[in-house]
């Protein structure tokens, strides 16, 4: 096929996935992903789809489809697309940027028409579709009618040129959908649903054999794998229950029954390493955790024992597992749901004592039989040597395999022990007592253990460093955690107080206010807070930024909210007053004298920042992203 000639006034999505925000282009695509319409917390019917073109297929990046999102009051205004395979046609779409993606949205009614795939005919047929006699299409019919012959030539010809990929999304998603159907006609066979019985855990409280898809629970098990991710935590649990939903691990002794080494048939190569470190088959459920949950992560290893609450279980669309997700609550977004069981702190007449004791039970009755399993079940050559020596060998492996076994076991009786000791007390800065703490600064979540900056800092990325499930070691850009630190202010940037705020710009407007395009076009623009600080322990220092809401935390409700500061001479003077609290005479010191100020305590977050492409520093930057610090939770009284 020649090259598909665009419509006038027509970009390709390619030029339109690469446009800056705000700009409104007119496209044509193939519907290659549908989301059902679902209602918004405004009430209003959301539908998602994604369109594809020849340009943006064979584009390096974006070449899943262009994302294009519908906000209606009506759910009877959406588009009527129907199947993968569809021709949308869109008129003066503005793209938008959400999470550094692009996406087009549209909130306000613009020009647009389907074509179903079903009506749209074979390239060689077009000749038929002349004048009066035009293709189905689904629209206004206004819209409709405007349809030229060289759109709807277009959109044959696309719809063409793309039938490979149209075919093999279609497969897949057939495929997904049975896969689900299966999953969910298994779910009903293996477990059947039990009523709610009584814990200490909650009423919403089950075992891992008990869970099934769509359901809320909360779940209780130890952790025998967590390793941070992009968005969060990769956290594996068992309480040593089956349910043949979530996913299984082979068991290696299985695995030798059918094959003797794991290496290859010479056994040039050394023995291949187990990946995943058990209990095996269908006892470990994986338990997608993001902020602010995963921040607890930090402080919970291997061997630790935990409580998850509300977790909703669904089968992935990878796989058709059932896993478990826990994202942040739309009402108490900091609210976390994972908590660390002090096992070593439980006794028999403890709330908690009998159902974490039969979880231990549980756990150890697998771990016992599973020893007896390793010390006696051999290949059938290695059960029938054919020398007093093969047989003494033998008995000695045996032996040593068992032992191994025997202390792998005693160590995970002694890791939740372990893991369990308070942490040790972290000084405050050489020289500074309690008592000298600058008693005008109020920090938040008095819970969190004070660490040093070296410790947060992180330099030799003790905490950074992290395994693959094939054990691979590498190091992460950052981790989405929160620290309490004893710090004190030695410099600021900007350097004049009065442009401690600025004017921000419409497209810095949340997700949530893609439903109302219209205040797109007339935002009117507002002053926010932004300023920077340079922090100091004891030698280590870390410029931290506050931004808009941490800021008017920090000033408290008696600050007004920013202006333009070179106009508020007022405002201006009441920002030098908060601030002089937090960092004495830092603004009015003269050359050599010594800063006046008093450490405080703070509360830190750490984050990622996705560099531009031609930022000098993304050749040395890990994964593209720089770790970054911001101030939050803490108050000047």
């Amino acid at each position: 096929m020649g090259t598909l000639q665009l419509p006038n006034g027509f970009v390709d999505l390619s030029t339109a996935y690469n446009s800056q925000p705000n700009t409104l282009v007119s496209v044509i695509g193939v519907v290659v992903d549908i989301r059902p319409p679902k209602l918004t917390m405004t009430r209003e019917h959301m539908m998602t789809i994604s369109i594809l073109d020849h340009r943006l297929r064979d584009s390096a990046i974006g070449s899943n489809g262009l994302t294009v999102r519908f906000f209606r009051k009506d759910e009877n205004s959406l588009p009527t697309v129907q199947s993968i395979g569809d021709v949308i046609l869109l008129r003066g779409i503005p793209i938008k940027s959400f999470s550094g993606s692009p996406i087009a949205v549209s909130s306000i009614p613009i020009p647009m028409v389907v074509f179903p795939a079903a009506s749209i005919p074979e390239p060689a047929f077009v000749i038929a579709y002349q004048d009066r006699n035009r293709i189905e299409a689904l629209g206004k019919p206004f819209d409709v009618e405007k349809i030229t012959l060289q759109e709807q030539k277009y959109a044959i010809d696309l719809h063409h040129d793309l039938s490979t990929k149209i075919r093999n999304v279609a497969d897949s998603a057939q495929e997904r959908a049975a896969n689900k159907r299966e999953a969910e006609a298994s779910s009903a066979a293996i477990r059947p649903r039990k009523k709610a019985r009584p814990s200490v855990f909650g009423t919403k409280f089950r075992y891992i054999k008990e869970v099934g898809n769509m359901e809320w629970a909360n779940v209780c098990g130890e952790v025998v794998k967590s390793f941070p991710s992009s968005w969060g935590y990769d956290l594996y649990i068992s309480d040593y229950t089956e349910n043949q939903m979530v996913w299984n691990y082979p068991d290696p002794l299985e695995e030798a029954a059918d094959k003797e080494r794991d290496g290859d048939e010479f056994n040039y190569t050394s023995r291949g390493e187990t990946k995943f470190p058990g209990p095996y088959g269908w006892l470990t459920l994986k338990v997608n955790v993001k902020y602010p949950h995963a921040q607890a992560l930090n402080e919970i290893s291997v061997g630790d024992y935990v409580l998850l609450k509300n977790v909703k279980f669904r089968i992935q669309k990878e796989g058709s597992k059932l896993e478990g997700d826990m994202w942040p609550d739309n009402i108490e977004p900091e609210k976390i749901n994972v908590e660390k069981l002090q096992v070593s702190k439980l006794h028999e007449h403890h709330p908690r004592w009998v159902e974490v004791q039969e979880l231990i039970e549980r756990r150890e009755k697998y771990w016992s039989n599973r020893a007896q399993k390793t010390a006696t079940e051999r290949p059938p050559e290695q059960n029938k040597p054919t020398s007093n020596r093969g047989r003494k060998k033998q008995a000695q492996k045996a032996r040593k395999e068992e032992k191994k076994a025997n202390q792998q076991l005693e160590r995970q009786r002694e890791q939740a022990i372990v893991h369990s000791k308070p942490p040790p007390t972290i000084p405050p800065p050489k020289g500074k007592g309690k008592s000298d703490t600058n008693p005008h600064i109020r920090c938040a979540h008095q819970e969190i253990p004070i660490e040093t900056l070296p410790k947060i800092l992180d330099a030799w990325n003790t905490r950074h460093t992290t395994k693959t499930p094939t054990g691979e070691t590498y190091i992460i850009p950052f981790i989405n955690a929160k620290y309490r630190a004893s710090v004190r202010v030695i410099d600021y940037e900007p350097k004049n107080i009065q442009d401690f705020a600025y004017l921000s710009a419409p497209e810095d407007q949340s997700q949530s206010e893609f439903s109302n395009e219209l205040s797109w076009s007339n935002a009117s623009r507002k002053w926010e807070w932004f300023f920077s600080l340079l922090l100091e322990g004891q030698k280590e220092k870390v410029w931290v930024h506050v931004d808009h809401e941490n800021a008017q935390h920090l000033f408290g409700n008696d600050m007004a909210d920013p202006t333009d500061l070179r106009n508020d001479s007022r405002l201006v003077a009441k920002v030098k007053e908060k601030m002089c609290i937090l960092w004495g005479n830092l603004e009015e010191k003269a050359a050599g004298e010594e800063l006046s100020n008093r450490p405080f305590e703070c509360c830190l977050t750490e984050y990622g920042v996705k560099l531009d492409d031609d930022d000098p520093e993304t050749e040395t930057s890990l994964f593209g992203y720089k770790k970054m610090f911001r101030l939050w939770g803490t108050r000047i009284l």
